[in-house]
């Protein structure tokens, strides 16, 4: 289902995109809170724990104090100082209980809260005196109360330490994940950009190539667009400019038919009664009746040859592709075309150098001689008198080539790319009189084309002009071809 429009079609494509991006970056935020939030959590944790910790040892240190001081003095005032401390020793256990979420210090707050009881039980009530040993056995129990704290420290820390290598560990993986999900997405991001990239040109691309076909091969085949609808409406409406352009075609290509026709029958007339005037069979001329009488000739048989031209190009128009295939010797074929411009090379003192073996060729014969006839004439008629045609018949394990050269003035760069179009005539066409009618490279074309080759101008040093015709030595049948 495609879209309903080449926006709506380029807003996808940039969605699907985007999403694998957008997705990486998520990924890589909730990685990077999650470590920030364990981070703080722990630094946090760990602030609080040894707050309490040096709060435990400030209270550790002035209970012990207290109670030397009372052993030494015997004020109960030290007395009553000492119990503050101890239950502020008290208060300071439970938030240390509080904070000890994972209960991994449970013990070593049990043993604090057990030792700050027997404390009570060291020291004598008011008046009484106190045991002979109750000095250095209280004594004793802050210094296993100090070793308490101390542990509780370094249980602390030591936790602390492993959460803080949790962290790195988590820190290397993440970052691991997130280099893979990279790697991953980039032919994901590469190929989704493809596809979409793909989805908008291919019917641009076949646009193009219908433009191409249309302009260069005829108005025959249909032209249908598939993609957005935007493109399949200008895929339809270049149908239609295809349909009126065939019918356009056709429409110039019968009125050239019926005219050519008309024009032959009065032309005929004309030269036959021309020639019968120059012939002096209707009487003896005068030299300037006679002088009249040629030029009337000649322009005839210049009429008559136009007008055969235009309907040779008309036909091959209508029916340049269907080929009549047989097998012949291609040698053959050319020394033919040369011989029927004999009279030509003759009277111009021309040279003719022909190489090449003969081999056989399968095409359609009638209009590959067509095509060559007119590469020579094109020759002949170019060449300057005295100068020298040179053909070469050649050929490959696939395809033949016929090279046409003579000693003329060549084909100017400018005019590369269009002598081979209909009825176009370069700045040197030949000598006045014998300028030619524009069709004959274009019928070469055509023949090349159905055959399934190729005609090329050839830069050649020391030539004129040097033209190629290229044949495959096997052409293949179209469909409906006799």
């Amino acid at each position: 289902m495609w879209p309903r429009s080449v926006l709506g079609l380029v807003l996808i494509g940039f969605s699907f995109v985007a999403l694998p991006l957008l997705f990486a970056t998520l990924r890589a935020g909730i990685a990077v809170d999650d470590l920030a939030a364990r981070s703080q959590r722990l630094v946090m944790q760990g602030v609080r724990v040894t707050r309490v910790n040096e709060r435990l040892a400030e209270q550790i240190t002035d209970m012990e104090r207290y109670v030397r001081q009372y052993y030494v003095v015997g004020d109960r005032a030290l007395w009553g100082l000492f119990l503050e401390n101890k239950a502020l020793f008290g208060d300071t256990l439970r938030r240390l209980r509080e904070l000890d979420d994972d209960r991994r210090l449970a013990s070593p707050i049990a043993r604090l809260h057990a030792l700050g009881v027997q404390l009570d039980e060291r020291i004598p009530p008011r008046g009484e005196p106190a045991p002979v040993d109750a000095p250095h056995a209280t004594l004793d129990r802050f210094a296993e109360l100090r070793t308490l704290a101390s542990s509780i420290t370094n249980n602390s820390n030591a936790f602390i330490d492993a959460e803080v290598e949790q962290l790195e560990r988590a820190a290397a993986r993440s970052r691991r994940e997130l280099s893979w999900q990279a790697i991953a997405l980039v032919p994901i991001t590469i190929g989704l950009t493809a596809t979409f990239t793909l989805m908008i040109a291919q019917p641009i691309r076949r646009l193009t190539a219908a433009i191409t076909h249309l302009g260069e091969q005829g108005f025959d085949a249909p032209i249908a667009i598939s993609g957005p609808p935007e493109l399949q409406a200008l895929g339809a409406r270049l149908d239609w400019l295809r349909q009126r352009l065939r019918d356009a075609d056709e429409t110039k290509n019968t009125f050239l038919r019926h005219m050519s026709h008309e024009l032959k029958t009065p032309l005929a007339s004309l030269r036959e009664g021309t020639e019968l005037l120059t012939d002096g069979t209707v009487g003896q001329l005068n030299a300037t009746q006679q002088e009249v009488a040629n030029i009337a000739l000649e322009n005839c048989l210049k009429l008559q040859a136009l007008i055969e031209n235009l309907l040779d190009f008309t036909a091959w128009q209508h029916d340049a592709s269907r080929l009549r295939l047989s097998a012949f010797d291609l040698r053959t074929l050319v020394d033919a075309c040369l011989a029927q411009h004999g009279l030509e090379i003759r009277r111009k003192q021309l040279t003719v150098a022909v190489s090449g073996a003969a081999f056989e060729l399968r095409g359609d014969r009638l209009k590959l001689r067509t095509a060559i006839d007119n590469l020579v004439a094109n020759a002949v008629r170019f060449s300057p008198p005295a100068g020298t045609i040179r053909v070469a018949v050649e050929r490959d394990d696939a395809n033949a080539r016929i090279d046409v050269m003579d000693e003329g003035p060549g084909i100017p760069a400018a005019e590369r790319k269009l002598v081979f179009e209909p009825f176009f005539r370069g700045a040197a066409d030949g000598p006045p009189g014998l300028r030619g009618t524009g069709i004959g490279l274009s019928v070469v074309r055509e023949c090349a084309r159905a055959h399934g080759g190729t005609i090329d101008i050839v830069d050649s040093p020391g030539t004129g002009g040097h033209l190629r015709l290229s044949l495959p030595i096997a052409a293949q049948a179209h469909p409906g071809d006799v």
